[in-house]
C-alpha cells in the first residue's frame, strides 16, 4: 500500500521560517485542497497561524465544524447567493472579486469580506473604481475586513511585472484604512515590499519551494512511499512495462514498486526519474502503470522485496521529481488519490 506520511514537526519548522522571513506580518496559512494534499485538519491543528485560507465555502465549513476558531477566508468567495447564509452561519470571511458577489450581501446575514482588486494577473479581481467604491461605501451586510490582490509572477525572481502589480495595488488602496495582503509564497520569498499586513503562503508551508529548486531552509512535510513487491533480473535487450518504453542495455536487476497513477503518482514521469531505496537513488524504468512502477537497480543489488521505496520526501525533494519531468510541484501532492493511506506524525 502507498502511504503519505505528514510530518507536523516539519510543518512547524516551515511556519517558523516564514515568520522569520516576514516578522512584521500576520500569517494567513493557505490550507485549500486538503492542505495541498497533506491533510487540512491535521495541518490546521499543528500550525501557529493567525488565520487560514481555503478556496471554497465547503472547505471552510469543514474546518469550522472540526472546532477551528481562528479566522477562515474563502479565497474564491461565494459561488452562488445561497452560500452567503452558510458563510454567515459558520463565521467565514469571503473574498469579493465581482460586482455580482457584492450584490449578494444583505441585512439578514452579515459577513466579513476581503475586497480583491485586479492588478495585472487578469484572473479574479474588481476594477479599481468598483474596489474603492465598495471599500468606502460597502453594501448593507458587508463588513470590510481587508484589501487584497494576488501576485501572478512572484515565482520568478526579479520579474518586473511583480513591481508593477505592487504599484497598482498601492495606488488602488491609497487612503483606505484596512489591512492589506498580496504576498503568496513567491512574493514572501522574493519581495519584502509585498509582505504588508498579512502574508498568504501556501506550498511553502509544506516544505516545497515555489521557485522550482529545493530550499535547504525548508523541511519537506510529506513522504510518499510504497513497498517493493518484486525484484527480478532482466537481460540486455529486454523491455520493461507497457509499450517497452525502457530497454535494458545490459543484464540488470529491477524493482517493482506498488505505486502507480491509480495512487496519484504521475503516469508521465520519464525513465530515470529518481526513487529512493535504502538511502540510494535509482531511476524509474518504463511506463508507470495504474498500480505499479519499476526502477533499475544496476548489475548487482541488495534491494529485497518488502523494502520501502520513497517516491518523494526527505532525501528526495518533490522539486527534483517535478523538475525532471517538467511538472508543476504544486500538482504532485494534491493529486494523490483516496487509496493512499495517510499517516500524521
Amino acid at each position: 500500500m502507498v502511504v503519505a506520511r505528514f510530518d507536523t514537526d516539519a510543518l512547524r519548522h516551515n511556519v517558523a521560517f516564514i515568520r522569520e522571513r516576514a516578522p512584521n506580518s500576520r500569517l494567513m496559512a493557505v490550507v485549500k485542497a486538503n492542505a495541498y494534499g497533506h491533510g487540512m485538519l491535521a495541518a490546521a491543528r499543528a500550525m501557529d497561524a493567525d488565520a487560514f485560507a481555503v478556496a471554497r465555502v465547503d472547505e471552510g465549513i469543514r474546518l469550522r465544524e472540526a472546532g477551528e476558531l481562528r479566522p477562515i477566508l474563502v479565497l474564491e468567495g461565494c459561488q452562488q447567493p445561497s452560500e452567503m447564509s452558510l458563510a454567515s452561519r459558520h463565521v467565514l470571511q469571503v473574498v469579493v472579486h465581482t460586482t455580482c458577489q457584492a450584490g449578494w450581501f444583505g441585512e439578514g446575514f452579515p459577513v466579513e469580506a476581503w475586497l480583491k482588486v485586479e492588478t495585472g494577473m487578469h484572473r479574479l479581481g474588481l476594477d479599481v473604481g468598483t474596489f474603492r467604491r465598495l471599500a468606502t461605501a460597502p453594501p448593507v451586510g458587508m463588513r470590510v475586513a481587508g484589501l487584497m490582490s494576488h501576485l501572478g509572477f512572484a515565482n520568478e525572481a526579479g520579474d518586473p511585472r511583480t513591481e508593477v502589480q505592487l504599484a497598482v495595488f498601492d495606488e488602488a488602496c491609497e487612503g483606505l484604512d484596512y489591512p492589506r495582503s498580496i504576498a503568496n509564497s513567491g512574493g514572501l520569498l522574493h519581495t519584502s515590499d509585498a509582505h504588508l499586513d498579512w502574508v498568504r503562503p501556501g506550498i511553502l508551508l509544506y516544505g516545497v519551494s515555489p521557485l522550482g529548486e529545493a530550499m535547504p531552509e525548508l523541511r519537506p512535510a510529506m513522504t510518499l512511499a510504497a513497498p517493493v513487491i518484486s525484484v527480478k533480473q532482466v537481460r540486455a535487450g529486454d523491455t520493461v512495462g507497457y509499450g517497452g518504453r525502457y530497454r535494458a542495455r545490459r543484464d540488470v536487476w529491477i524493482a517493482i514498486i506498488a505505486a502507480g497513477y491509480g495512487d496519484g503518482y504521475p503516469a508521465t514521469v520519464k525513465n530515470g526519474t529518481p526513487v529512493l531505496i535504502r538511502g540510494r537513488r535509482y531511476g524509474i524504468a518504463g511506463a508507470v502503470s495504474m498500480d505499479m512502477c519499476c526502477c533499475e537497480l544496476g548489475l548487482e543489488t541488495s534491494v529485497k522485496e518488502g523494502d520501502e521505496a520513497v517516491l518523494w520526501g526527505p532525501g528526495l525533494p518533490l522539486e527534483d521529481v517535478a523538475g525532471m519531468n517538467e511538472l508543476n510541484p504544486y500538482v504532485l501532492p494534491t493529486q494523490l488519490t483516496s487509496r493512499v493511506r495517510r499517516e500524521t506524525h
